[in-house]
């Protein structure tokens, strides 16, 4: 008889004695893809999830998760992406040589230089970036990533997205805002909500997304932030966020 390896056995046990169903990680990440590599700009699919412009000759993969987690991997170039709104347990992670993006449904540009060098901008929505050193900014609709790296898309990019995945979003909804909430955590939160309520529509929505991640992040309170984040959702049903 052939000796069977102990885990199977303890497995085996586990279900006949107690119905247990062993467990195996869901996290577990799918064989990773690379997306092709075209000396044209070029439009691919992740999984009906996000459509991604790709720049010229850039480099990119992903993978996904057992758990809905998929995993954006870009190397070099410059992607513009949509990325569909997703639950807070279904992430949707931007890996660059510089800092990791948290993505919850945001139209948004990465470019990543030879040299490793990476930023990102945001057109529609907030993103939540953590750089290589730890430190965690939000980047909301017209702001980009590092601040002295402008990188907008061009006309040509965003007719390759298409109207039912721009959001909206134009050139111009990547550049800065003419108000910068600026201070400590309090007058922040006083300078987006107030925006939230007087602002454009685009406006207002990625202000109100901020206020929320201000309450929850910066002053320890999540009862305020949710309620700030349904208040969002509830003028804005239709958003990305």
């Amino acid at each position: 008889m052939l000796a069977l390896p102990s885990t199977l056995v303890v497995a085996a046990m586990a279900l006949l004695l107690f119905g247990v169903r062993p467990h195996f990680r869901r996290d577990a990440m799918a064989q990773e893809q690379t997306l092709p590599r075209r000396s044209v700009l070029s439009v691919e699919d992740i999984s009906g999830e996000a459509k991604l412009v790709l720049g010229p000759n850039t480099g990119a993969s992903f993978q996904k998760s057992l758990g809905d987690e998929i995993d954006l991997r870009i190397t070099e170039g410059t992607v513009l992406a949509h990325v569909l709104p997703r639950s807070s347990t279904a992430r949707f992670l931007i890996r660059t040589p510089e800092f990791v993006a948290r993505v919850t449904g945001t139209v948004l540009r990465v470019s990543v230089a030879a040299d490793g060098s990476s930023a990102i901008a945001v057109g529609h929505g907030s993103v939540e970036v953590r750089s290589r050193e730890g430190r965690r900014v939000l980047v909301s609709a017209g702001q980009c990533w590092p601040k002295s790296a402008p990188i907008g898309p061009s006309p040509e990019e965003l007719e390759l997205l298409g109207n039912e995945d721009r959001e909206g979003v134009t050139p111009e909804s990547f550049a800065p805002s003419s108000l910068d909430c600026v201070g400590n955590a309090n007058e922040r939160l006083a300078c987006e909500l107030a925006i939230g309520e007087r602002g454009s529509p685009l406006a207002a929505e990625s202000a109100l997304y901020a206020a929320g991640w201000i309450e929850l992040h910066d002053l320890d309170d999540p009862e305020r932030a949710l309620a700030t984040w349904n208040e969002e959702r509830r003028r804005f049903k239709s958003g990305t966020l």
